[in-house]
């Protein structure tokens, strides 16, 4: 009895045994390791820091520097996209400071052209960076998906896309679709379009995104950019009207039932480009003012009394409305709003026509035509 008992103890632990060590061989075939050496001179302290490249940069990972020496290994996942990273370098002479290292490519990378930066992916490939650090720049070595970040300015040029010039906008995107059937693998590129699909008309996502390879779509990131277009083919769904504060901090339904354009325009008083906009609001209201086209402000403000004082000064002679703070993130959602300003155009029916992201000097232009576009449709 007691031998049996010893012998299901001894199965037992050489079960679990098995089940760790099947694990860990597991873990070991998923994951590869990054290595980033580094050989620089004149560094201000003796720590260097990689960063996860984010609104805050969070460290992963780091390395001392001995004599000018630095190495950093670190483990990544094989299924991960490469991310985008910094590498930072405390400062002797100050506690709390920390500087980023600038790169630039080596004269051996196979693109001849350079736009240093200070930001990299976390590549397969060896990252080798060396030089004197009071220098512009220090030389930069790794793979390809670094070597288009690096030698490529910007692979969209959010001007020509976000343009009335149809044949400049279209030459613009078979650019684009060139490029990416060359490099169907690139990070940069697919976060450079991820980054300005807005800008895109459904269309010309659907044509863009099949372009990249497998292992880009099947990314978090690659699958947010489907999900993103799934919902952008419901963009020929009306909005139902809707009810916010206005300026008399009175709630009231925000969309009129007679207008042929209604034009929302979200921003913020603390905005600058924002604020920049108005000006170009101001003459396109008093052309079109009396043509039954429609001019919201929606604010984003966190203080009523202040965004009130502030519209006053600001003469908007237009509706202004705010939206309350407890709600404000299902308001971000309903209307896709990334960014301030933005600028949604509804048809009569309440069905989106186009929305702009950012200010530009081309908005009153854009608008102006898309105005009398719509008002010659409807003398027909």
């Amino acid at each position: 009895m007691v031998l049996t008992k010893y012998v299901n103890q001894i199965g037992r632990s050489f079960f679990f045994t098995m089940i760790i060590l099947c694990s860990i061989l597991y873990l070991v075939g998923c994951t590869y390791k990054i290595k980033i050496e580094g050989h620089i001179t004149n560094l201000p302290g003796d720590k260097i820091y990689l960063m996860q490249k984010g609104v805050d940069d969070i460290a992963i990972d780091s390395a001392f520097v001995k004599n000018n020496y630095f190495l950093i290994e670190k483990k990544v996942k094989k299924s991960d996209t490469p991310k985008l990273v910094k590498l930072k370098i405390n400062d002797s002479n100050c506690l709390s400071c920390y500087h980023p290292l600038y790169l630039g490519l080596g004269k051996n990378q196979e693109n001849s052209k350079n736009y240093p930066r200070n930001i990299f992916y976390l590549e397969k490939a060896p990252i080798t960076i060396q030089g004197d650090y009071k220098s512009s720049y220090l030389k930069f070595k790794a793979g390809k998906q670094n070597i288009l970040l690096f030698g490529t300015e910007k692979p969209v040029s959010y001007w020509e896309i976000d343009t009335m010039n149809e044949q400049l906008r279209l030459k613009s995107i078979e650019n684009i679709k060139k490029l990416i059937k060359l490099n169907s693998n690139s990070i940069f590129y697919f976060d450079n379009i991820y980054n300005s699909k807005n800008y895109f008309t459904t269309k010309e996502l659907k044509e863009i995104y099949p372009l990249f390879n497998s292992k880009i779509l099947n990314s978090v990131k690659g699958e947010k950019l489907i999900n993103y277009y799934r919902t952008k083919m419901g963009d020929t769904i009306p909005y139902s009207n809707f009810q916010l504060i206005d300026s008399t901090l009175q709630l009231r339904n925000v969309l009129a039932s007679n207008s042929k354009i209604a034009i929302l325009i979200f921003w913020a008083t603390w905005c600058i480009p924002c604020r920049q906009e108005i000006p170009l609001l101001q003459k396109l209201f008093k052309k079109f003012s009396d043509k039954k086209i429609q001019f919201i402000s929606i604010s984003i403000d966190e203080e009523q009394e202040k965004w009130v004082t502030e519209i006053r000064k600001l003469k908007m002679p237009w509706e202004q409305f705010i939206i309350p703070q407890d709600s404000l993130n299902k308001w971000v959602e309903r209307f896709d709003i990334p960014t301030i300003p933005s600028i949604l155009v509804l048809s009569s029916d309440r069905r989106k026509i186009i929305q702009f992201y950012g200010f530009s000097e081309n908005t009153e232009q854009t608008l102006d035509s898309l105005i009398q576009l719509n008002l010659e449709f409807f003398k027909k």
